[in-house]
């Protein structure tokens, strides 16, 4: 009778264990959410100067696809896109900045790669964008593929070290250039703009950078091939697997929502689908919003306040901004692209 209960405390101080476990979990899972609430702001890590990414304008007003990220987070959280704190970083204090809780978010084209998913102690929530090394050429020397650079003078670009996609994509199509460097970025420039490089090639996110910069940009081209993968996306800490869950389905929503024909224009009129899966989508059936922790309607108010993926995009680097690039592997699955999202269900 007496081991028999011993057995039975034993039982129950395992499960009390357990259950206290658990609950000290869910209570860290939802450590930066509750944070965000009480301070009804979202402090989102951004670059300070990158045009169609994370820029603003004379008036302090940020714009660009990283800083539309943000504000669709803070829709979905605080019911406000407009409840965000911009903190401009650069690449050096971004990991800092995170880790110490300076931010609640990084939205700054960071490279998700290996060492910053095991060695640093961040997560990325997915790709907002698909960068890659790739090739920028003025207009006139009517170059439309980068197939068409055979014995080309090739500029690289100093401020992105790692070229070695561009050796194995010559090698493997049979085809050869020449390399000029340069030893720092003020000479790179003044040969891009005097035109003495008629092939100019780095990471396609920096060449936009860099056309915007030159005096005529509207007389370069950047070709639509990259030849290297360079996944870029927003980041949150590692340990908090609630606050990374919200930030990886507000991006994937921005996707799905694009290729379900979600718009800010049509978001309202879609209430009133009976399409079961546009239903579920809206929140107005199924899981909701109850799995993370937010409002039935986040969707809803993601979308008509900041719009789809195709929106974000096409604003600050597409048709309708200065930009105005192809998205390329920017597109969604359905049209040839990289990006789409899971089923929700």
């Amino acid at each position: 009778m007496m081991r028999t209960g011993n057995r039975g405390r034993t039982v129950r101080l395992v499960i009390a264990a357990a259950l206290t476990l658990l609950l000290s979990e869910v209570a860290a899972s939802a450590f930066t959410l509750e944070q965000v609430r009480l301070r009804d702001e979202l402090l989102c890590g951004v670059s300070s100067d990158l045009p169609g990414f994370s820029k603003a304008d004379p008036e302090g007003t940020w714009h660009g696809l990283n800083v539309d990220i943000c504000r669709a987070v803070a829709a979905a959280i605080l019911g406000d896109g407009s409840k965000v704190r911009f903190v401009p970083l650069n690449k050096n204090d971004s990991i800092t900045s995170i880790l110490s809780g300076e931010v609640d978010l990084l939205s700054m084209n960071m490279e998700w790669n290996l060492s910053y998913d095991t060695s640093v102690g961040i997560d990325f929530c997915g790709v907002s964008f698909y960068d890659g090394e790739g090739f920028m050429v003025p207009v006139e020397e009517g170059v439309s593929s980068v197939l068409e650079l055979n014995n080309s003078s090739i500029c690289r670009d100093p401020e992105d070290p790692e070229y070695g996609g561009l050796e194995d994509f010559f090698s493997s199509h049979n085809l050869v250039y020449r390399n000029i460097e340069f030893n720092g970025p003020d000479g790179f420039f003044d040969a891009v703009q005097s035109g003495q490089c008629k092939v100019v090639s780095g990471n396609l996110s920096r060449l936009l950078f860099l056309r915007m910069q030159l005096s005529k940009p509207e007389n370069f081209q950047i070709l639509p091939e990259t030849v290297t993968r360079r996944p870029l996306g927003p980041a949150v800490r590692q340990g908090d697997d609630g606050w990374f869950n919200i930030i990886r389905w507000v991006l994937f929503i921005l996707k799905i929502s694009e290729d379900e024909g979600l718009t800010s224009a049509n978001i309202e009129a879609m209430k009133s689908s009976t399409n079961p899966a546009i239903r579920k989508l809206l929140g107005l059936e199924g899981i909701k919003g109850k799995g993370l922790g937010l409002s039935d309607d986040w969707v809803i108010r993601v979308i008509n306040q900041v719009g789809n993926y195709g929106e974000i995009f096409e604003r600050n680097l597409g048709s309708g901004s200065q930009i105005n690039i192809e998205r390329n592997l920017n597109e969604l699955w359905s049209r040839g692209g990289l990006h789409y999202g899971p089923v929700v269900n």
